[in-house]
């Protein structure tokens, strides 16, 4: 195994002149908006070139406050943060904060070396932005000042950035430009105190809104309109594959509730949209936040799904820009959906073995609040027959968890799938605001890539029950990986979805086995033939989803191209993009951001220009 690592730089980020930003205090200005006051002032913090810097010693950990009184001065917080960060391998814990900047129009970022002249794409990604909201408590005899937090990391209020890198063009510079997608979720907290089940989140242990209220109270109560792009969080996933037919032309971002944020080249919110509104047959409380667009069709792909007191309806979706349809309804056990597999001439639903804690999930809970991991189930497979347009086999094996699928292909009358597995569904449980922040509770599971086989000739093997062939249920086998070859966010060269490939991308813990204050520090390349692997890491620098770009001239080659990522210094408080040689994982160049932006566990995406 080969381990990558590029050096650390010191080089500033330079701007140009005409740079605009805003410095984001939304808690004063929507106070001050809902208060009504005549008088407006500039509650906007400038940063005093002789003063130091507070925004980072805010986040810190509790076991370097009581030093924050000693920092006076710049050299002495350079020192003071060196200090913490020498022998601590939890750094990451300092980035989850709020973004304190935006910049909705664009400026010019500049890259450390030159960036490739074949590369031109508009990249697209999706961070946490805001984490923390200051209002203020109305008490008989005084106010008091108070901070409510988002709970749960899927939660957290999204910053999208787009990059326009051009190398042909300039292979220096960087178009760059930044915007929060829901400040009027934001409003809504200030306006209702964070009590309201209007601000509260779709996964945090402690809100009282679930996707059955989003879907089905809400439209009920609201169904004259449709809500403002800005009113909502919708972070689960970014796609810049949905078809333009229902917005002008770049992007969206997808949840599990069925709700679609459409996003201009501007980074303007231009609508929101729900599956219903594609066709009124697409009626769904829970889907997945992962369409796949199907390259042997060109059509979007989807598994939307009606959560029932006893059952879940699984409806396989397809559209494109003129048409859209129903492929196949399944019936299951109760369980939510968030990924699936696409092959030549299969679809094939994953479901995990879930309970159903209570029927709150029909009032008001949320998903960690309502569905429990049940270790005694089954992990089950649902092949739909693109050709039949029907459900033709189940497959069942033990049970297991996952959230990303890597890709999956047949051969042979057999469909290969390869995925990010974990025992339980620790994993989501631990992606807590308060465990990211305080890394002592923090202790990520590793993942195991696990390769799933159904092998369809048992279908015709059985030979029994020819006209009721959906009953049949059939043993899935399975390969382990090694458990040093492990991804989260995985991503593959896009040419080979749903095909026979060789390589995969993600992130990676820097331990196998769970121990606490770790996360996600390094990029992996896997080779799933060979079962090798080769990563890019630094210290205290941790990643966000990587994505494969192709190099046009090298069409032939599958790991012909660059890498990109989003990353975290820890170190530094700073972020950059970095882009990899796909070949060998080392680094071409990195771009330095304005802003520290959190590491992010929702995903990426890029069009070419």
């Amino acid at each position: 195994m080969t381990d990558s690592k590029a050096n650390s730089t010191e080089e500033l980020l330079q701007h140009t002149e005409s740079s605009t930003s805003i410095d984001i205090n939304l808690d004063n200005d929507i106070l001050k908006e809902i208060e009504k006051a005549e008088e407006v002032n500039d509650n906007v913090e400038i940063e005093d070139e002789n003063e130091p810097s507070t925004a980072f010693l805010d986040n810190l950990n509790s076991f370097g406050e009581s030093l924050i009184s000693s920092v006076k001065t710049r050299q002495q917080l350079k020192e003071f943060k060196e200090t913490i960060i020498t022998d601590s391998i939890s750094s990451f814990s300092f980035g989850f904060k709020n973004v304190d900047k935006i910049f909705p129009e664009p400026i010019e970022l500049t890259a450390s070396k030159p960036i490739p002249d074949w590369l031109n794409v508009t990249y697209y990604t999706l961070n946490p932005a805001r984490f923390d909201f200051d209002y203020t408590q109305q008490r008989e005899f005084e106010n008091v000042n108070r901070t409510f937090t988002i709970e749960h990391l899927f939660d957290v209020l999204p910053i999208i950035q787009q990059f326009v890198i051009n190398g042909k063009k300039d292979s220096e510079k960087v178009e760059f430009r930044s915007q929060l997608l829901s400040k009027g979720v934001e409003r809504k907290i200030h306006e209702s105190h964070c009590i309201s089940d209007k601000v509260t989140g779709l996964w945090s242990h402690n809100t009282n809104q679930s996707s059955f209220s989003r879907t089905v109270i809400r439209p009920l109560k609201f169904n004259k309109k449709s809500p403002k792009p800005e009113n909502d969080i919708i972070s689960d996933n970014i796609s810049s594959q949905f078809p333009s037919k229902f917005h002008r032309g770049a992007i969206a971002t997808l949840n599990s509730t069925g709700n679609i944020r459409l996003v201009d080249s501007n980074l303007k919110g231009e609508k929101i949209i729900n599956y219903i509104d594609i066709n009124p047959e697409f009626k769904t409380s829970f889907c997945s936040p992962h369409p796949v667009v199907d390259p042997f069709t060109g059509k979007m792909i989807n598994i939307l799904s009606e959560i029932g007191l006893t059952s879940t309806k699984f409806k396989v979706v397809t559209f494109d820009e003129v048409s859209s349809s129903i492929i196949s309804i399944v019936n299951s056990p109760i369980s939510p959906i968030h990924t699936f597999a696409v092959t030549e001439y299969y679809i094939v639903i994953i479901s995990f073995p879930m309970n159903l804690k209570s029927f709150n999930y029909y009032t008001g809970d949320s998903i960690l609040s309502t569905f429990d991991y049940s270790p005694e189930g089954l992990t089950t497979f649902y092949v739909i027959s693109k050709k039949e347009n029907k459900h033709i086999a189940t497959f069942t094996t033990s049970a297991s968890f996952g959230l990303h699928i890597i890709n999956a292909y047949e051969t042979n009358q057999t469909i290969w799938i390869d995925f990010s597995i974990y025992d339980d569904d620790k994993i989501v449980q631990d992606l807590t605001t308060e465990n990211l922040r305080d890394a002592t509770k923090l202790s990520l599971p590793s993942s195991k890539i696990i390769r799933f086989r159904l092998d369809l000739n048992e279908i015709e093997n059985a030979g029994e029950n020819p006209n009721n062939e959906t009953n049949a249920t059939f043993q899935a086998s399975f390969d382990h990986f090694t458990k040093d070859i492990s991804i989260e966010l995985p991503t593959i060269n896009q040419k080979f979805l749903g095909r026979n490939y060789k390589y995969a991308y993600g992130v990676a813990l820097p331990f196998t086995d769970p121990t606490p204050g770790k996360f996600y520090d390094r990029i992996k390349k896997i080779d799933v033939e060979n079962k090798q692997y080769i990563s890019w890491s630094e210290p205290h620098c941790y990643p966000s989803q990587p994505i494969f770009i192709q190099d046009p001239s090298r069409v032939d080659d599958e790991d012909g191209g660059v890498v990109l990522s989003t990353v975290y210094d820890g170190s530094k408080d700073e972020s950059f993009v970095i882009i990899l040689n796909a070949k060998d994982m080392t680094e071409i160049t990195r771009i330095p951001l304005p802003v520290p932006v959190s590491p992010s566990f929702s995903h990426a995406t890029a069009k070419a220009n």
